[in-house]
Parts: structure tokens; sequence; C-alpha cells
């Protein structure tokens, strides 16, 4: 049975033609397919950035999905090319801890072991071009995971520490993991270990208590809030609070109870 949509999650930006070409060698292959573009703009390279992407985005893929990721730093290299699958989904992606939150013990991983369904094996620094997405073409045609791979144990593959930070009693140290279009720093710290915050602080800016929504601040006034995803997030109502304060990704926020 096909499946009905392909999910791309990429570091490739918006600029070049590489995300378009993979469109094209999919849809040449399955021109039957949705293909849905999650993101492109992932940190060149960045797989805690892509980690937090994933994570925010897995619980609403369609049903009758591919998910092919291509964050890939050691592309070229001999790192296996995975794939795991997840209820009525299989998500593709580079032997690189990127899937480190979404695997346990039970579940079902795969790695690519059948060349003959790449496009191209004599080049070595675009595999989302002439590796992944063939594999996620032929995947969404239907055909058998097991034809083109070998089931392997999870101590096979690489693991990443936990992309979010553990609970403490007096002092919670987290760091930035996205930065998003409004300038707004989501961190790694999820709101059920906040209880009784007294102080959020990153570099020497000190926020107050935590707000529900922009609306209870002044315009152009920080603030420390619950964002979409269930983590704390810093901002400026009306303002670019990354551009303001020259916050980069993985800058430390120390929470303190």
């Amino acid at each position: 049975m096909s499946i009905k949509n392909i999910c791309l999650l990429t570091d490739f930006g918006n600029d070049d033609h590489y995300v378009g070409v993979m469109k094209s060698v999919i849809v040449s292959k399955n021109p039957n397919v949705n293909i849905i573009d999650i993101c492109h703009t992932i940190r060149a390279q960045n797989i805690t950035h892509a980690r937090y992407i994933l994570d925010s985005t897995k619980d609403y893929f369609p049903q009758s999905s591919v998910v092919m990721i291509v964050v890939d730093p050691d592309v070229g290299s001999e790192r296996k090319i995975l794939v795991i699958k997840s209820d009525s989904k299989y998500i593709v992606a580079p032997d690189n801890g990127i899937l480190s939150d979404l695997i346990n013990k039970n579940t079902e991983i795969y790695e690519i072991t059948d060349k003959s369904i790449y496009l191209n094996d004599t080049l070595h620094t675009f595999h989302g071009r002439d590796r992944f997405s063939p594999i996620v073409a032929y995947l969404s045609l239907g055909e058998e995971l097991e034809n083109i791979s070998r089931r392997i144990d999870i101590s096979e593959i690489v693991l990443l520490n936990d992309l979010y930070t553990a609970p403490d009693a007096n002092v919670i140290k987290g760091k930035v993991v996205h930065i998003d279009g409004f300038g707004n720093c989501v961190t790694n710290i999820k709101s059920d270990i906040l209880e009784s915050a007294k102080s959020i602080k990153i570099f020497d800016l000190e926020l107050g208590e935590i707000h529900r929504s922009y609306y209870e601040v002044e315009i152009g006034e920080a603030i420390a809030y619950i964002g979409s995803t269930g983590l704390l997030e810093l901002g400026i109502r009306n303002g670019d609070f990354a551009g303001y304060n020259s916050i980069e990704l993985n800058d430390e926020v120390i929470v303190t109870k």
C-alpha cells in the first residue's frame, strides 16, 4: 500500500537548489506523493537544533507518512542511514543521534543496506539527492523496507544525551535550542519543572515571573513565558529578544527557585 505524504526536514536553507532537486527526484519516482516542508532552516550541521524541531513537530506528521531528515555533518562518511518505524510512519535519517528522542528499546530500527536503489553511489557530498530521496520515494510506493535493509539493535546506533534539562531543587541550568523568526528564544527547560521559579537569567539580563503570553507586559518589555511546545521561552513584546540581546543557540539560561 502506497504512502501519501513525505515530510522534509533539512538544514539546506531556501536560497539554493538543493531542496528543489530532492523534491524532483522524489516526484520523478512517485508523482502521486504529497510533499510537506517541515523546515529547511535548521542551523547548518546543528544536531541539537534539528532534534528540537523534530521533537516539536513529530506529533503533527500526518498518518501514512515518510519523514526524511537530512542534517548530516558526516555526509560522505560510512555513517549509517537509518529508518525507524513509528505507528503508520517511517522516519529516515543519518545515524548521528538526531533520532535519540524517538528511540527506545522497543523501537524497530533498520539500516539501509541495498545501494542499488541509490541515484548515485560515486558522488559523496549530496546524499540528500542521491540516497535519501530514492529511499523515501521507494518507501512511499509501498515497497518493503526489509528488502533494502537489515534490522539492527539499539546498541548499534549513535544515541545522544537527553535534549531537555533535568529538574533540580534549587537551580536549573538550561540553554537556548531555537531562535524563531521573531527573535524569541526557546529553551530546553520544560514547564513541568518550573514550579516556584523566582528568577530567570540569561547573561546579565534577569527576568521576573513567568507569564502566560505577551499581552501581560508592555510593548518593548522583555518577558519569560511558556511557549506552544511547553518549553520556557524568552522574548520581547513586539520586539526581537535575540537580536537586541545578541543571543545565540546554546547560550545558557539559569532558573533560580
